[in-house]
């Protein structure tokens, strides 16, 4: 009869190995520092004032875009902007909204942004962080 004792001590030694390996999130900072973001593109809609969706006949609809990251991140602000009040961190960050007029035409598909990230600071943002995107010519 095998030895469970031994048999639990392999499976919790695997299971330490696996996650000594595990990624870890990508550390990105608020703007001015320029970042690229990477994933599925979704637009969702949300209820806004008055109610924010306690009474959804009268609350305004806000639809927005949701980046929806390949992988997780922290977002950590600087020593200068922690000064000014501005969240120290957010972690394992998944879905940014990102502040762009129409992309209807990459809804539902995978997409690269480039901007500048900051922090939420109210109720019409409906992720922690948002992306401003650099504009560039095409």
């Amino acid at each position: 009869m095998p030895n469970t004792n031994s048999r639990t001590h392999s499976v919790l030694a695997a299971l330490l190995l696996c996650t000594a390996f595990a990624a870890r999130a990508e550390t990105l900072h608020y703007g001015p520092e320029v970042v690229t973001l990477h994933g599925t593109l979704e637009k969702k809609t949300f209820y806004g004032a008055p109610g924010f969706g306690e009474d959804p006949k009268h609350d305004a609809v806000e639809p927005r875009y949701i980046l929806k990251l390949d992988a997780p991140v922290d977002v950590v602000a600087t020593a200068a902007q922690q000064k000014e009040g501005i969240e120290v961190a957010e972690m394992a960050i998944t879905e940014i909204t990102v502040n762009e007029a129409d992309l209807d035409a990459q809804v539902g598909k995978h997409a690269q942004f480039r901007g500048m990230l900051s922090h939420a600071i109210n109720g019409h943002h409906h992720t922690k962080i948002l992306l401003d995107p650099i504009k560039t010519g095409k």
